[in-house]
């Protein structure tokens, strides 16, 4: 689940192929890494256009990234860090992630603020911390493993507090996503090993349920309204479901639509894979139409390569990585 990415490399291409059926999307692709880059995973990008990812800077660093709205970067990592992976940034520029000193997967959380000045953490007692999601509030979710045990969950408050996130019954946590409210949605694991989808409230108090197609169903994101992203499908704040597939996904084989990142206006992107393997991307507005795209240089000789969306913004600005037939990663912005 981790990738690698770089520095300063534009081009800049008004290039957009369209779903052939309800088209909504169009407008400029910009391909970019940062210099010196063999290899560029953008995560997510903000509300005010900002775009955090990290990339392989040689064969053994992976630095963290911040892609500013004019195209400038700036790079980052906690010192002796040898891998960095923002994974979240808040509207303001509040970049958390995980981060580890050597190889061995014993990663620690950091929070960069706006200013550049980096603090780390670790979930006491934890061999793994992973911060997952960050809201306004800068309150931060993820998961953490104790060797030899469950992942569970945890909420830390903006003050360093750190809460512990437990749905009665359960015997594994982990907490994805967090909206304005406080609202957190994970998913949890019952003693039969069955995974459910939980909400908690700012209050502590947990619904849970399961998606369309019962059990074993993992949900994405949340948004301020309430509304839930999983694999295929929408559930509003007054838990009606609406499941849904993008036009040009297949059927067989790796074929299917695969979302990544819901907005607070209900927009939805990710990618998709059609029934020859290729990879496209794909904005799903708030009333079900669809915009279909693959970035310039994408690849096209298998499912490994092609054009992946990872997250947009309130104003439906996409990043992700391309992938062409030579296997290098680089980011994107998809700008309608």
């Amino acid at each position: 689940m981790f990738v690698k990415k770089k520095m300063v490399r534009l081009a800049t291409l008004a290039v957009v192929c369209l779903s052939s059926s309800t088209v909504t999307f169009a407008g400029q692709i910009t391909v970019f890494d940062p210099p010196g880059s063999i290899g560029t995973l953008p995560a997510v990008i903000n509300d005010s256009g900002q775009i955090a990812g990290y990339y392989q800077a040689n064969g053994s660093t992976y630095l963290g990234f911040l892609r500013n709205t004019d195209g400038s970067f700036v790079t980052f990592s906690p010192p002796t860090a040898v891998f960095t992976q923002p994974t979240a940034i808040t509207s303001q520029g509040t970049i958390i992630g995980q981060w580890e000193a050597s190889f061995n997967y014993n990663f620690l959380g950091f929070v960069r603020d706006p200013a550049g000045n980096i603090s780390v953490f670790a979930i006491p007692g934890a061999a793994v911390t992973q911060p997952l999601a960050i809201n306004s509030a800068n309150t931060i979710v993820g998961a953490y493993d104790v060797t030899g045990q469950q992942l569970q969950a945890f909420l830390r408050q903006p003050d360093g507090q750190i809460d512990y996130i437990v749905v009665p019954g359960s015997t594994s946590n982990v907490a994805l996503s967090i909206n304005a409210t406080g609202q957190v949605l994970g998913y949890y694991n019952d003693s039969s090993g069955a995974t459910h989808i939980f909400i908690r409230d700012a209050a502590g108090n947990y619904t849970t349920f399961d998606g369309p197609d019962g059990p074993n169903t993992v949900p994405i994101a949340i948004n301020d309204s309430g509304v839930v992203l999983g694999h295929g499908f929408i559930r509003d704040a007054s838990g009606k479901f609406t499941t849904f597939s993008a036009p040009n996904a297949g059927t067989t084989g790796n074929g299917g639509t695969y979302p990544f990142s819901l907005n607070d206006a209900g927009a939805i992107c990710g990618s998709y894979v059609n029934s020859d393997n290729s990879v496209g991307s794909f904005l799903r507005s708030a009333d079900g139409s669809y915009g279909e795209f693959v970035a310039p240089g994408s690849g096209l000789q298998n499912y490994q390569h092609g054009t992946r969306a990872y997250s947009l913004n309130i104003e439906n600005s996409v990043t992700g990585t391309v992938v062409g037939n030579d296997g290098v990663f680089h980011g994107f912005l998809a700008v309608p």
